[in-house]
């Protein structure tokens, strides 16, 4: 396939509406999650649940690594660490935690195990050129492999997956070792379609067919609702079934860096929901190190903080107050901002743009084309993280506080620094110092950021009532905010509606119109506008639906990243 741009953006809309486009995930998916490669008991996930709390950390998910398995057979649990898994997931889900579990595709070669047993009689395994069952070593030991390449495979898995979600009451599906991961045995013998086609025609695809057979299941499961599948591997289409994360990266400054380019890249090849292991997965993570990973990540599409059986826990808790705080910070601006990333994803299903995207997408010049430490969430957000640690770049004392300094590339135009406060204009390289708890984030004039400034309880959000935050410094703003139930596939077949909105300066007043339309009840949502504008605009005209308010604009205090300062609302 040939596709022709001129534009960055056309090529990339046109590659998504080739390949597929990324449905819109459950809520919950959108939140922070925590896993670990040692939680074994049910008491741990109980007492996180509590330490979240405690620290005023939403948490949307907690996550199964392979501890929770009877001797690593799929499809089971460890009944002396894990006496009743169900209960413990719907007690989380009434928190607003939902429970991920990982699923690898190798069974335990084990006659009487009935896993093992079922797809034995359906012929479900791949096999070698002689016709016989390939075997792998895997963590159950002699490990055989379901051929997901045949539709009856798929069905079998879909069956026991479905199954094993109902009776577990878990809500998403980790898929890992799938690329496919074999241990010590040759990958290149295991064949397909009963040993007739050779390993290398669908190696690339082996976790493709995964995905698929795993999202049947979570359909089966609940045939409207929406399903959260993660791959560890997958192929050009897979975003249509599963999000993916960027395997076992290391808790060091140089992964950090390359975890932007790496999502970056992703997000142009279609893979819209993505994102690494937040913290670093291998290796100690230290206390800075944690918390600029925080502040890169949390604006990423998937934010999952993960690490390896071992190595120093990097709950946001365990390096004392000060980075606590500045983690804090990050995770409540992700929570803040998930009403606008929602409507990242939604405009990525509907017209292909990614969720997260490098300024290239939107901005030409050579200055941007080699550009990857920094990103913009939308066509409205700016995040430059800090990407090194004390001592290994440049830094400043400002009033007694060490901050570490880097380049931002503004794009022309007005931006506004959501750290100070204030307006800076672009079109120009700004050296910027930031302290621990700053991640500098600019949003472009003329822009509508939809921001939830309701109760943070984990996944339980009201979007009845939306903050619509205007930047009209010298520029118009138009936005569309796409309506739906947020919760079932009906969007799918046109069960939404759009609001536009525009918001216009005209001397000392700002003029806002909403104006609904589609397949999706009016007035469902409160909007409530808060400026960002020119000390000399005082009033607000107000239109929704046809219905017009004028008032004066007052001054309030908001806080971002744990810094206070004035909007008008």
């Amino acid at each position: 396939y040939i596709m022709a741009g001129p534009s960055l953006a056309e090529v990339t809309r046109r590659y998504a509406a080739l390949t597929g486009r990324a449905p819109l995930p459950p809520l919950w998916a959108l939140g922070y999650h925590q896993c670990r490669w040692g939680y074994q008991y049910e008491a741990e996930f109980r007492e996180l649940a509590v330490r979240f709390a405690a620290a005023d950390i939403p948490v949307s998910a907690l996550w199964y690594d392979i501890d929770y398995m009877d001797g690593y057979r799929l499809f089971t649990w460890d009944r002396v660490d894990f006496p009743d898994p169900a209960a413990l997931n719907r007690d989380l889900k009434a928190m607003g935690i939902r429970a991920v579990t990982i699923v690898d595709p190798g069974v335990k070669r084990e006659p009487g195990y009935a896993v093992y047993d079922s797809g034995r009689e359906q012929v479900a395994f791949c096999q070698t050129a002689s016709g016989r069952e390939y075997v792998g070593k895997v963590w159950p030991g002699d490990t055989v492999f379901p051929d997901f390449t045949l539709e009856t495979t798929r069905t079998w898995w879909a069956g026991w997956l479905t199954a094993f979600l109902r009776d577990s009451a878990v809500d998403g599906v980790w898929l890992d070792m799938n690329d496919p991961a074999t241990g010590y045995s040759r990958t290149e013998e295991m064949r397909f379609s009963h040993g007739a086609i050779a390993h290398d025609r669908y190696h690339n695809q082996y976790a493709h067919f995964m995905a698929m057979a795993s999202q049947q299941a979570c359909e089966q499961r609940d045939p409207e609702g929406r399903s959260f599948l993660l791959t560890r591997s997958a192929s050009a289409g897979t975003q249509r079934y599963s999000a993916v994360w960027t395997g076992d990266n290391a808790s060091n400054w140089q992964h950090l860096r390359m975890a932007l380019p790496c999502s970056l890249n992703l997000s142009l090849s279609g893979m819209a929901f993505n994102g690494p292991d937040v913290g670093g997965f291998m290796d100690d993570t230290r206390a800075e190190l944690l918390v600029r990973w925080h502040q890169a990540g949390c604006l990423f599409p998937f934010f999952r903080n993960h690490s390896i059986r071992h190595s120093r826990p990097q709950e946001p808790w365990q390096f004392g107050p000060g980075p606590l705080a500045a983690i804090r910070g990050a995770i409540h601006t992700r929570y803040r901002l998930l009403p606008y990333l929602y409507q990242c994803f939604f405009t990525h299903w509907r017209d292909g743009d990614p969720v997260i995207r490098p300024l290239l997408y939107h901005y030409t010049g050579p200055e941007y084309v080699d550009l990857d430490d920094q990103y913009l969430l939308g066509d409205a957000l700016l995040v430059a993280p800090i990407l090194h640690g004390e001592g290994q770049g440049p830094e400043i004392v400002r009033a007694d506080v060490k901050m570490q300094e880097r380049s931002v590339r503004l794009p022309p135009g007005y931006w506004f620094d959501l750290n100070r406060g204030e307006w800076v204009e672009g079109g120009r390289l700004l050296a910027y110092a930031a302290a621990l708890d700053e991640l500098p984030l600019f949003v472009r004039d003329g822009a509508v950021v939809p921001y939830y400034a309701g109760l943070l309880n984990n996944s339980i959000m009201d979007w009845s009532s939306i903050e619509l935050h205007l930047f009209c410094r010298k520029q118009s703003a138009r936005f569309e905010y796409l309506l739906d139930d947020q919760v079932t596939r009906r969007y799918q077949s046109g069960a939404y509606g759009v609001a536009r909105i525009s918001a216009h300066l005209v001397g000392e007043r700002l003029t806002v119109a909403i104006a609904e339309a589609g397949a999706y009840p009016q007035d469902t949502v409160r909007f409530i506008p808060v400026v960002y504008g020119r000390p000399e605009v005082r009033e607000l005209e107000f239109t929704v639906n046809g219905r017009t308010i004028t008032r004066p604009l007052q001054t309030e205090q908001r806080e971002w990243l744990c810094r206070k300062w004035s909007v008008r609302a």
